[in-house]
């Protein structure tokens, strides 16, 4: 019984410390960024344009990982201190919701990862963007291909 314990414990360290990589992988994609424009893509200056619309695919994440660590203290937490809160149909249900999260959010990011890296339309300060959308914001297109590489671990470890 032990060990099957110190599983569980492990398996719900793992999703906690993946929760919260990818809480700052995409809160840092959800915070609103400066941007440089190429000058060959835009008709006038300035060359920096303030871009404050976040993604909704990254703002899901984010609401995501916060669930997550939420449940995953429940989820470890009740059973040993709280054993009358410990509903095992609720605890089911929490971890299903919590699988089926993840696995709509990093699948809806990788779309956008993939769609911002081969085709992108935008808005940068009133200037109209067509290309490809890495040029544009930078190392922003690594940070959200990590957070979709983290919450396909953490949509693995939760199935």
């Amino acid at each position: 019984m032990a060990i099957l314990e110190l599983l569980s414990l492990a398996i719900r360290g793992l999703q906690f410390l993946f929760a919260i990589i990818v809480l700052g992988l995409t809160g840092h994609g959800t915070s609103p960024i400066t941007v440089s424009i190429p000058p060959k893509t835009q008709l006038t200056p300035p060359q920096v344009a303030s871009y404050a619309n976040t993604p909704s695919q990254d703002s899901f994440l984010v609401f995501v990982a916060i669930w997550t660590c939420l449940v995953v203290l429940y989820l470890g937490l009740a059973p040993k201190f709280l054993p009358s809160l410990a509903i095992p149909f609720a605890m089911l249900a929490l971890d299903a919701l919590t699988m089926l999260f993840w696995f709509a959010g990093f699948i809806a990011l990788a779309v956008f990862d993939r769609d911002l890296h081969y085709n992108y339309y935008g808005y940068f300060g009133g200037i109209l963007y067509k290309g490809e959308g890495c040029d544009v914001i930078g190392n922003l297109c690594g940070v959200i291909t990590a957070a979709v590489v983290f919450g396909a671990f953490e949509w693995y470890v939760s199935r």
